[in-house]
């Protein structure tokens, strides 16, 4: 089974350059510990992006999976770094499933 999930999270303020770099790493100088990551996760696809609303800033974040996720490897230096990044950056999360997927 496919699974797609959007997933909304409010930044902490004054928090937002720290994400947004670290994003930047991950698309660039460690793309493939990220792809490695998520494979391991059962996801095929995973994107974000930050968006400004009124006065805060907010993660959009995009995933695909087939079968059941499995938690991140934490094991894994990308993964380690990533949970201390965004434990110091986000404030709340909320999990929506996709309504609908045109292609």
């Amino acid at each position: 089974m496919n699974q797609q999930t959007v997933t909304i999270i409010k930044i902490k303020k004054g928090k937002e350059k720290i994400l947004r770099d670290w994003f930047i790493q991950l698309e660039t100088t460690r793309k493939n510990e990220a792809l490695k990551s998520i494979k391991k996760e059962n996801v095929s696809q995973e994107w974000g992006t930050i968006v400004k609303i009124a006065s805060s800033y907010y993660w959009i974040g995009y995933s695909q999976r087939s079968g059941k996720k499995k938690k991140a490897d934490m094991r894994m230096k990308v993964n380690r770094e990533h949970r201390k990044i965004t434990k110091q950056c986000i404030e709340k999360i909320n999990h929506y499933p996709l309504l609908y997927s045109c292609k």
